[in-house]
């Protein structure tokens, strides 16, 4: 028996299993879609492809893509498209992907044309080969997969692989849904994992127009937009422009998408996952709430960036400590952090890349020596995710802060904050609002009742247009691969490194492959001018990068190409000349 909403749904002009003069032969083509219906708790069931009617979807195929759409309403269309952008592996024994793109119409015509692509706006890209769709009628759901063969219950599959989309009534933009569980094993889509199976020079064209003038070497300090950063941020304020506040919850309802993106990144619940402005507030965050007692110690490496020691020499009001680590040769040595962690200390401080040097602690060391003494630990990502993996479901970590417009690629203002299950209740939020509690949209009602979630921190307005830009960001280091991505960001400065030793240059650290990251430090003599006149001089050139720390400091990422290495090499070959 229909539901009352569903019988006011305008009759549909498309759908699956109809026999219309347009639309005979496609249906016979999608026909071999498999159609399988959801549960609320996101299992799959095979349903006969006829009920697919009862959704209002319709599909049919087109050309050499599938598009799958639901039918024309007065607000207006749906489209998924499926192509394999420039850059994807094709390698010889690997399926080709596809890019699922979601667009969303803006105007009210019932049939609109193509022509005018300004007026769609794309919502999320993720590679998948021929899709399967899925079916939830309650919300409208609609899952595309891209396995080829009959799925395991929905929670096996991971974000990267399946592309989730509300088509409820009424709505004018499409809300992607993704889960932040890892794939089976039995159901991986087959990529390769080669860095070279990707075209890295087609990427950069794609997304980078950065390279058409410079040769970037600072993400270490603030990276380069990509263009879908960019077109997320004006797609945003265009929207607020036309519309004002009459899109907000859809631009809210987007949220919980990169709020996923970022916890699969680190193998974490997107309800450990909060929005914060910058690194900064996130470790202020985690001091001023954790439970302290007067003669508490914290482990800190004394060279740590400013924003990861401030904070904790703010507790020293409280009666909290600091214990400091000394560095031997730019290396943080593990039996040094726990010479220094005795009975009073609670909390391990570190950086997972060190900001002026490059060096690479062992998280999975660290985290298993603060396991063993009882004591919590903070890391401070902001070095490190993009060029690392971290995964937050093997390695003992607490904590974790990073801000996005580093290595992650997205625009100052915008980050996040990591807290462990078992530490949301227990840690003190300083700063709550609104939206901290249970009951954030019932403005009618106060009742102090703290989400449960990571959520609780978030008390205000977001920053949209920075969350926009970071989740599509993101969407990029899933698409690609984030193993592929990081494997280039290492290749990278390691020919860095190999190209400065060859004029004759020390890097410093002489860091191994367990040690090493995304940054190379490479030492300037005053003979030569030092690293601040090597950097402008350098910048002359066009080629970018910082003096940090004594030294000069490179930072590629995954779209340097040889020409950016060439310039970089010309560069400090015309310094060591004089």
């Amino acid at each position: 028996m229909p539901t009352q909403r569903e019988s006011q749904r305008p009759a549909l002009s498309h759908e699956i299993g109809s026999q219309d003069e347009t639309q005979s032969d496609d249906v016979q083509q999608t026909a071999k879609t498999k159609v399988f219906w959801l549960d609320d708790q996101a299992n799959a069931t095979e349903r006969p492809l006829s009920d697919a009617n009862q959704t209002g979807l319709g599909g049919r195929q087109i050309g050499g893509s599938t598009t799958i759409f639901n039918p024309p309403q007065p607000h207006g269309w749906r489209k998924f498209k499926f192509k394999t952008p420039a850059w994807l592996p094709t390698s010889a024994g690997h399926e080709p992907f596809r890019s699922v793109r979601v667009e969303s119409w803006r105007g009210g015509e019932a049939t609109p044309t193509l022509q005018r692509s300004d007026r769609f706006q794309t919502r999320s890209r993720f590679y998948c080969p021929q899709p399967v769709a899925v079916i939830h009628p309650p919300t409208r759901f609609v899952l595309l997969l891209g396995l080829g063969l009959d799925p395991p219950p929905l929670s096996d599959f991971g974000g990267t692989v399946r592309l989730a989309t509300r088509l409820a009534l009424g709505s004018r933009f499409i809300v992607t849904v993704t889960r932040s569980t890892p794939v089976a094993a039995s159901c991986q889509v087959r990529e390769p994992a080669a860095v070279n199976d990707v075209d890295w020079s087609a990427l950069r064209e794609a997304e980078f127009p950065v390279g058409r003038r410079y040769a970037y070497f600072d993400h270490a300090a603030v990276a380069p937009l990509p263009r879908r950063a960019v077109e997320a941020m004006t797609t945003w304020a265009n929207d607020l422009s036309e519309r004002g506040d009459a899109q907000w919850l859809s631009w809210y309802d987007r949220l919980a998408d990169y709020r996923r993106g970022l916890a699969n990144l680190i193998a974490a619940d997107p309800g450990e996952i909060a929005f914060i402005p910058n690194t900064t507030h996130g470790v202020g965050l985690i001091a001023e709430g954790f439970p302290w007692q007067p003669g508490d110690r914290i482990v800190l490496p004394e060279d740590e960036y400013p924003s990861n020691v401030y904070p904790w020499m703010n507790l020293a009001s409280r009666g909290v400590g600091l214990d400091r680590v000394p560095t031997r040769a730019g290396r943080i040595l593990l039996d040094d952090l726990a010479a220094a962690i005795g009975p009073q200390t609670r909390l391990l401080a570190i950086s997972h890349v060190e900001f002026a040097t490059g060096f690479r602690n062992d998280l999975d060391a660290v985290g298993q020596l603060c396991q063993q003494r009882g004591v919590a630990l903070f890391v401070d990502a902001i070095q490190g995710l993009g060029p690392l993996r971290i995964d937050v479901s093997r390695t003992p970590i607490d904590f974790l802060a990073a801000d996005g417009h580093k290595w992650l690629l997205g625009p100052e203002g915008a980050g996040f904050l990591y807290v462990r299950t078992c530490w949301i209740q227990r840690l003190r939020p300083i700063m709550v609002g609104w939206h901290s509690v249970t009951r954030a949209f019932d403005h009618g009602t106060i009742d102090f009742t703290l989400k449960t979630t990571a959520q609780r921190w978030e008390g205000g307005t977001f920053n949209m247009p920075g969350l926009h830009a970071l989740g599509a960001s993101v969407s990029l280091f899933h698409e690609v691969g984030p193993d592929r991505i990081a494997g280039r960001i290492l290749e990278r400065a390691r020919a860095v490194a190999t190209l400065a030793r060859d004029l004759g240059l020390e890097v410093f650290g002489g860091f191994g492959p367990s040690e090493d990251s995304g940054i190379v430090s490479i030492v300037i003599p005053e003979a030569l001018g030092g690293p601040a006149q090597a950097a402008a001089r350098l910048k002359e050139r066009d080629v970018i990068l910082s003096a940090r720390g004594g030294r000069l400091r490179v930072s590629p990422h995954c779209y340097t190409n040889d020409e950016d290495l060439q310039r970089l090499h010309d560069g400090l070959s015309a310094l060591c000349r004089g």
